[in-house]
């Protein structure tokens, strides 16, 4: 008995002196200052345990802008993130270690919010318009290459640059007949001021310009796919459960920004979610990319000079890291 007593105790000894099992830290950048609805399905994941059943420690690291989030990645503060897919080819051309990992958002959020008492029905209408834009944003050239598509010259359309935080105000006002804007933030607010609108955005029957892209420090990578695949897995079921019970999905994203107007979130996210499918993703798998659509989008901002020379898209994206559960997505 005495010998069985001490195997027991040795047994426990030397469970006690083994490390205790960690999870995998993953810090995730993410591309503005508060939750965003286009984000939906990641808090999903986070709040209903998806990450932390994947053996992964995710926090979520909130920075003002895709610029920031990007240079957050490239430096190692964060090992993956969430930014523009134009924000990730300008940072790729300045040799920032990236690589885009899915384009969770298959449309980009971004467009031209016009006023409908404007008669701004169709592309062909801008001619005569005035169009505020913000110079720093990339998205004026994605509309101007979606314009010349339509065969409209940009030059009969009057540009007014305009900071961010005025174009809502402007475009209220009535002192500029469309601007630059998210279809599922800045659109909302304009309606619920009793405006009417029609939002124009980037993608067309021609090119599909990504909006929200999951991308990681390209170095980190190498040697952590299993990391990634695992992250993305449970980001499929949070968006998988994102769009299927947009009720459930409100409430998750009320407790992350209890400040924000609930009667707003829910429309926002009635928006972001329709923009996370597509045909492609559909057929692939969530956040599958098409090279051609990363051309396109390249074309416009090497128009735009946005980016001076082409880069190379072979190392700016990959479809290596979907995880086996992708095709479990299907457009709501």
């Amino acid at each position: 008995m005495k010998k069985l007593l001490f195997a027991l105790l040795a047994v426990g000894v030397a469970l006690a002196a083994r490390p205790a099992w960690s999870a995998d830290k993953v810090t995730f950048a993410l591309n503005w200052n508060v939750p965003y609805s286009g984000w939906a399905g990641f808090y999903v994941a986070q709040d209903k345990g998806y990450f932390a059943a994947e053996g992964l420690d995710v926090e979520f690291l909130l920075v003002k802008g895709s610029n920031p989030a990007n240079q957050a990645i490239a430096a190692g503060n964060a090992q993956l993130g969430v930014s523009t897919a134009s924000s990730v080819m300008v940072a790729a051309s300045q040799g920032l270690p990236l690589v885009a990992v899915s384009a969770y958002m298959q449309s980009n959020p971004e467009g031209v919010i016009a006023r409908k008492d404007r008669g701004i029905e169709n592309i062909t209408d801008f001619a005569g318009k005035k169009v505020g834009y913000n110079v720093s944003n990339p998205t004026v050239y994605l509309f101007e290459a979606k314009l010349k598509r339509a065969g409209v010259n940009k030059d009969d359309i009057t540009w007014v640059t305009v900071q961010p935080e005025a174009m809502v105000p402007l475009l209220l006002s009535g002192e500029i007949d469309a601007a630059m804007g998210y279809w599922d933030w800045e659109a909302i607010n304009v309606e619920q001021q009793g405006l009417g609108t029609n939002v124009f955005v980037m993608s067309d029957d021609k090119v599909q310009i990504y909006g929200g892209i999951v991308s990681a420090n390209a170095d980190w990578a190498k040697d952590h796919g299993d990391v990634i695949r695992r992250f993305l897995r449970a980001s499929v079921k949070g968006w998988i459960d994102a769009a299927a019970d947009l009720d459930a999905t409100l409430a998750v994203m009320m407790k992350a920004n209890p400040e924000e107007d609930e009667a707003f979130m829910r429309q926002a996210l009635a928006i972001s979610t329709k923009l996370i499918g597509s045909s492609d993703a559909d057929t692939h798998g969530f956040g599958w990319m098409d090279k051609a659509d990363w051309q396109g989008l390249q074309e416009a901002l090497l128009q735009g000079k946005v980016i001076e020379k082409e880069v190379d898209l072979d190392t700016l994206f990959t479809n290596d890291y979907m995880p086996d559960n992708a095709t479990d997505w299907k457009s709501q």
